[in-house]
C-alpha cells in the first residue's frame, strides 16, 4: 500500500481509528477518524484495493461502504504523517432495519465521471465502464448514499437512481449522495444507454471501438456525463 504525500508538514505520530475492523458485512457504514487532527485539517482518503468502495470525506473523518467481501487497507494521509487501518469484509449483506429511502428532490441534477474498468492499457483490461454519480443537492447524514439499479439486456443499458439511502448510524450533518456502478464488460461497437432520474429518461449510445470508448450525451441538464471520450 503505498500513499502519496500532498504537502510539506512536520511528522507525527498518528493512528487511524475505525468503528470496527473484523467481520464487516458488505454495505455496512464504517466511519474512521484520523487521531491529532482536527475536522478543519486536510487529510487525503485511499482504499487499496480501491473497487467497490465508496468514500465519503468530511477533513479528519471518513464514511467508507465496502460492496464485496476481501481484505482492504485504508489510508488517511495528513501531511508528511500517514495511517492505516485493515479491515476485513465477509460475504454477508449488512441489513439495518432502522434504514430509510427519501426520494430525490424534484429537479435532482446528476454528475457522472467516468473512468476505464477494470485500468489497463489493452483490449481485454479495458472492456468496462466505472460510473461514479452525486447528486447536486445534499441529503441528511454524511454517511448517506446512492441507491441506483443497473439493467443490461444485450447492446442495451440502463441506469436508474431510485432514492437516497440513510443508514440507522446517521453521522449528523448533510452530504451529497454518491455511488459507483459499473457496466462490465462493454461489448465491441454502439451500446444504447438510458439513465432515469425522477422519472424522466435521458438517453444515448457508448461506442467502443478497441480500447476506447466514445459517449455520445446531448445533455446539459439533469444528468451530466464526462469525460465523453476515453
Amino acid at each position: 500500500m503505498i500513499c502519496f504525500v500532498a504537502c510539506e508538514k512536520e511528522t507525527f505520530n498518528t493512528t487511524l481509528e475505525a468503528s470496527k475492523t473484523n467481520s464487516i458485512k458488505k454495505g455496512e457504514p464504517i466511519t474512521f477518524k484520523l487521531s491529532l487532527t482536527t475536522a478543519g485539517d486536510s487529510v487525503t482518503w485511499s482504499v487499496n484495493p480501491s473497487a467497490n468502495t465508496i468514500i465519503h470525506a468530511w477533513g479528519d473523518s471518513a464514511s467508507i461502504l465496502f460492496g464485496a467481501s476481501g481484505n482492504y487497507t485504508v489510508c488517511a494521509t495528513f501531511g508528511n504523517s500517514i495511517a492505516t487501518s485493515n479491515i476485513s469484509v465477509i460475504d454477508s449483506v449488512y441489513a439495518d432495519s432502522a434504514m430509510y429511502t427519501s426520494m430525490l428532490v424534484p429537479g435532482e441534477e446528476i454528475k457522472i465521471l467516468l473512468y476505464n474498468w477494470p485500468y489497463g492499457t489493452d483490449s481485454t483490461s479495458r472492456a468496462g465502464l466505472l460510473f461514479l454519480a452525486q447528486t447536486a443537492t445534499s441529503y441528511s447524514c454524511i454517511n448517506n448514499y446512492l441507491l441506483s439499479e443497473i439493467v443490461a439486456d444485450g447492446n442495451s443499458y440502463r441506469l436508474k437512481y431510485n432514492g437516497v439511502r440513510t443508514p440507522g448510524n446517521c453521522i449528523e450533518g448533510t452530504q451529497q449522495a454518491g455511488v459507483a456502478d459499473f457496466l462490465y464488460p462493454i461489448s465491441e461497437g454502439s451500446s444504447t444507454l438510458s439513465i432515469v432520474v425522477n422519472g424522466t429518461t435521458y438517453s444515448g449510445t457508448i461506442v467502443k471501438t478497441g480500447t476506447k470508448f466514445t459517449i455520445h450525451w446531448p445533455y446539459t441538464k439533469g444528468v451530466t456525463i464526462s469525460p465523453t471520450s476515453l
